[in-house]
């Protein structure tokens, strides 16, 4: 997670969160947490961040290093993620969603509401002017509520849950839904079926994301080795980008849109492809340790980085105490450059 323009947080087994200066490939600082304990984070503000930790949520200027409010047993159970969207939205492992009120000053803090769910919560997004938030359910319903005015606005409950193997919020409410059959089901907002229908891959459909130069369309990463786009106003296939056979040495994983040029980076195993949205393959990378993550930053000159303002992919690797760094743009692809961290 970005914290500020040249800083990144993240956790690590170790028990610490680490915060690492991007543009020297350094680490800045390690914030002791609680051992063996996984933690869940949010950015507050360039200075302040949000810690979860069991039940315990914790609110710190990581620059200072000073705790800023400590509060106990937030939740019954451990909490499984944090939020902030002008309150504190925290979710645990028994079906509670709760909201919070930080006043300025940090001198205390203040439930403001209390929502118990029927199953242990998957994913929860904040919605619309921070009034609703849509929850995704272990038994497969996904949930709009208005906590504000305790009121249910929708509930997505004819869903086959034998047919399916994923759920997705986007942004307009509505419910992607990733099915058995390889096709995607996209749900309105009202009705109980789905308005979009998105077909043509051959195996399993893994991750999607939505097209940032024009949110009416949507990729998607599958098991058969393309990338396709479809257009979500009708479900029709607009794009297929395929795979060379001989360089997939596994099922396709994560993808990233690097919005500044326009291009799609695709992880799986330890390979790396980078896609413009024409469909031409850019550049294909390989590491040494299976990938588990990758984000972009764009970054002034410095002995990391050498060439002028640019975009660069960090890959974080499986097991693995390095990162690799690859400029990229519209371009050329410089090949992986590996640091030890």
């Amino acid at each position: 997670m970005c914290i500020r323009d040249s800083y990144l947080m993240s956790g690590s087994n170790d028990g610490k969160l680490k915060i690492w200066e991007i543009k020297n490939l350094i680490l800045y600082k390690s914030i002791p947490t609680l051992k063996n304990e996984k933690q869940h984070f949010a950015k507050y503000s360039d200075r302040v961040v949000i810690i979860c930790e069991n039940t315990t949520i914790f609110i710190r200027n990581w620059m200072t290093d000073k705790v800023l409010l400590r509060h106990p047993n937030s939740h019954n159970k451990f909490i499984t993620g944090v939020i902030f969207k002008t309150y504190i939205f925290t979710s645990s492992y028994d079906g509670v969603l709760r909201i919070w009120n930080v006043p300025e000053g940090f001198e205390s803090i203040q439930l403001l509401k209390s929502l118990v769910f029927r199953a242990k919560i998957q994913a929860f997004q904040v919605l619309q002017n921070n009034e609703m938030v849509q929850v995704i359910l272990k038994n497969r319903m996904s949930i709009v509520y208005n906590w504000e005015d305790n009121i249910e606005v929708r509930a997505f409950t004819k869903i086959d849950a034998s047919k399916v193997y994923g759920l997705a919020c986007l942004q307009n409410s509505s419910l992607l839904v990733p099915l058995r059959d390889f096709t995607i089901d996209i749900y309105p907002w009202k009705g109980d079926k789905p308005s979009v229908k998105l077909r043509g891959a051959m195996r399993r459909i893994t991750s999607t994301i939505i097209d940032r130069t024009n949110p009416n369309f949507i990729w998607g990463v599958s098991l058969d080795e393309t990338i396709r786009k479809w257009d979500l106003s009708n479900g029709n296939l607009v794009k297929v980008m395929k795979n060379h056979a001989n360089f997939v040495e596994g099922k396709l994983g994560g993808c990233l849109f690097i919005e500044p040029l326009g291009l799609i980076a695709v992880y799986f195993k330890k390979n790396i492809l980078v896609w413009n949205l024409f469909g031409e393959l850019k550049g294909k990378f390989k590491v040494d340790n299976e990938i588990t993550g990758i984000i972009y930053n764009t970054i002034t000159a410095s002995k990391v980085y050498p060439y002028s303002t640019s975009t660069y992919l960090i890959v974080a690797m499986k097991e693995s105490k390095e990162l690799a760094i690859i400029a990229v743009s519209y371009t050329h692809l410089t090949l992986p450059t590996i640091y030890s961290v």
